[in-house]
């Protein structure tokens, strides 16, 4: 709740900016100038040498831009310059954006001041480059508060409508082009001296507006935006907090469990094979039950020790190449009696010789352990059970294949999340939902995949991928669970 309050009383002080990138606007602002004054001294070389316009005031023409050469220097180099220090619990960066909004202040009404002359000096209202009052109207819209772009709207309008009713009144002097306009002046006409102003100050109190407005709901989405964003940054370090928490609890009872357990079954194995005394037979059946339910419990642990060291990043092996032909048929031999006792035809096909994988021996153990075990346990009496191993290029590809139950296509895309069991099975085998899951991890972990094929009544083949030579686990490296959703995978957990 601290940390709430603290970001909610932070974005109250912070004045943040009516555009995405205010300092980029500023020296946009700056370089187009360096533009707009180079164009405008070419102009005048043009009207003078090539046009031969000698209506003009060109002393004074090269004189203004000749100014805006050297205010934009300045400008230039002021936009450079370090910062004073905040003073007042004013923020650095609120500190830049008033600086900044001053500074664009300052540059506009100097480039008013300008073009007025610019345009006094080369035919006044017939210039159709009064139009280019247009474009600070719309950069003051960008740049500054909306008070102070409609009072550069009013000022350029007053502008405008001076600069049409002083060359008609005669109060200054009106550079009309002869060569252009001959004999006709518009600006002789009433309806022209004021009435071009007019039409531009309607037009140009408008377009101030309409700026203001487009800023304005600029910024208060992206304000939205930025309070959003911190909003769920908090959230999620919270839920990351949580999450972590989880783990540890989850990891911690779990150990703290298997030293208990593991004395009451020895108490029960005491029981059952007398050495505390005879039972009946009816007793030895409940004791065998208890076992067999403390021995599935011990197996859920284990499944969930291992599971949270991988996710948490913290499993470490000894990775070497390892045969796994023979691994596999170690895997096959230690199911070979519980499969012959219910009549099921378990084998391992090699067609060829198989390479030694870089892996750890352990997990890669487990991960078969699970896969065969869940095929022996989901087959129905009499039928089969095959694992095929062969190489596809630098890979390894193993498949378990069973014709037991099968599982709904609907169910594969989640039999690999935690906990998850397939509705088709849960009612028919025992099981947790996390030793697919943790399978899944681990192949990953050897930046292999895992995927799997069913149909429901005909069964269900697993198939797992892994490289043969290992380019980001070496030896005694940490087998980093990146349980990334990028990775397109189908998996089976059905145990």
């Amino acid at each position: 709740m601290r940390e709430e309050k603290a970001i909610v009383e932070g974005l109250a002080r912070t004045h943040l900016p009516r555009t995405l990138d205010f300092s980029y606007f500023l020296n946009l602002f700056v370089q187009l100038r360096w533009i707009a004054a180079a164009c405008a001294g070419l102009v005048v070389f043009l009207a003078q040498f090539a046009l031969r316009l000698d209506s003009f005031a060109y002393p004074w023409l090269y004189s203004i831009v000749a100014s805006i050469l050297v205010y934009n220097s300045l400008f230039f180099v002021v936009l450079r310059l370090p910062p004073a220090k905040a003073q007042g619990g004013e923020s650095q960066d609120d500190l830049l954006y008033r600086r900044g909004r001053l500074g664009a202040l300052i540059q506009i009404l100097f480039d008013l001041i300008a073009l007025f002359g610019l345009l006094h000096f080369s035919g006044g209202l017939t210039n159709p480059f009064v139009l280019f009052f247009l474009f600070h109207v719309v950069v003051a819209g960008i740049l500054l508060e909306p008070s102070r772009a409609i009072a550069v709207a009013c000022l350029t309008c007053a502008l405008i409508f001076c600069l049409g009713l002083f060359e008609r009144m005669g109060w200054l002097s009106h550079y009309r082009s002869v060569e252009i306009l001959g004999s006709t002046d518009p600006l002789q006409s009433w309806l022209f001296a004021l009435g071009l102003p007019g039409v531009m100050t309607i037009t140009f109190l408008a377009l101030t507006f309409l700026t203001i407005s487009i800023m304005n709901e600029r910024a208060r989405r992206r304000n939205q935006m930025v309070e959003l964003s911190r909003a769920l940054d908090l959230k999620n370090r919270e839920l990351l907090r949580i999450d972590q928490m989880r783990k540890q609890l989850l990891a911690v009872a779990s150990h703290d469990l298997k030293s208990p357990l593991g004395a009451v079954s020895s108490y029960l194995a005491g029981m059952r094979d007398g050495y505390l005394g005879p039972l009946t037979d009816e007793q030895k059946h409940v004791v065998q039950r208890s076992l067999d339910r403390l021995s599935r419990l011990r197996g859920f642990i284990d499944d969930v020790l291992a599971w949270s060291s991988i996710e948490q990043g913290m499993l470490r092996q000894e990775i070497r190449p390892v045969d796994i032909e023979k691994l596999l048929q170690r895997v096959i031999e230690d199911h070979r009696d519980t499969a012959l006792a219910r009549d099921i035809d378990i084998r391992l096909v090699v067609p060829h010789p198989l390479p030694k994988v870089d892996c750890s021996p352990e997990r890669m153990n487990q991960v078969f352990e699970n896969l065969v075990s869940n095929a022996v346990k989901y087959s129905q009496d009499g039928g089969k059970v095959r694992v095929e191993a062969g190489r596809e290029g630098d890979d390894l590809l193993v498949s378990v294949l069973d014709k037991g139950i099968g599982i709904r296509g609907e169910d594969l895309e989640r039999l690999f999340e935690d906990f998850f069991r397939a509705p088709s099975v849960r009612t028919k085998v025992a099981g947790t939902g996390l030793g697919l899951a943790l399978v899944r991890r681990i192949v990953r972990a050897h930046q292999g995949e895992i995927w799997a094929t069913s149909e429901l009544g005909q069964g269900s083949t697993f198939f797992v991928r892994i490289p043969i030579t290992s380019t980001q686990v070496a030896r005694s490296a940490r087998l980093d669970s990146q349980d990334s959703e990028s990775d397109t995978v189908l998996g089976d957990n059905r145990n």
